[in-house]
């Protein structure tokens, strides 16, 4: 964590992690020491699609990698608001979703999920995707 934070401070111990426990960084560190010249680590991959309401990696990322992008929308909660490109870079969205400085909320219709292929089964008995239903008026 210091290695990221040092690198990017944003991505404080408040920011969390879907990485493992032995992902340190000692082995950037020890080529550095070797003299190698690593380029672009302030490019920390923040991808926008894991949950705040499971650790780790856990089975949001089913919904939000597969139906949410390339299909779906991401919102600021606070203002309902879209706030970023979803096809945009990892590094566009991560600084996107950093700038608000809490979660964002990926949203997809049935067609999005459907395209998808994906079983949200898991995802929802968990509760970090919900099925919201809207009927047509008019």
């Amino acid at each position: 964590m210091d290695f990221r934070s040092a690198h990017d401070p944003r991505l404080g111990a408040a920011v969390d992690t879907t990485n493992k426990a032995y992902a340190t960084a000692d082995l950037i560190k020890s080529a550095i020491r070797i003299g190698a010249l690593p380029v672009h680590l302030s490019w920390i991959q923040l991808g926008p699609w894991t949950s705040p309401d499971e650790k780790g990696f856990g089975a949001g990322p089913d919904f939000a990698g597969c139906a949410g992008f390339p299909y779906g929308i991401m919102v600021d909660p606070a203002t309902g608001r879209r706030f970023v490109n979803e096809l945009s870079d990892r590094k566009t969205r991560r600084d996107a979703v950093l700038s608000l400085r809490h979660p964002a909320v990926v949203i997809a219709d049935a067609q999005a999920v459907s395209l998808s292929a994906i079983d949200l089964g898991r995802s929802m008995q968990k509760g970090v995707v919900r099925a919201l239903f809207f009927r047509r008026t008019g």
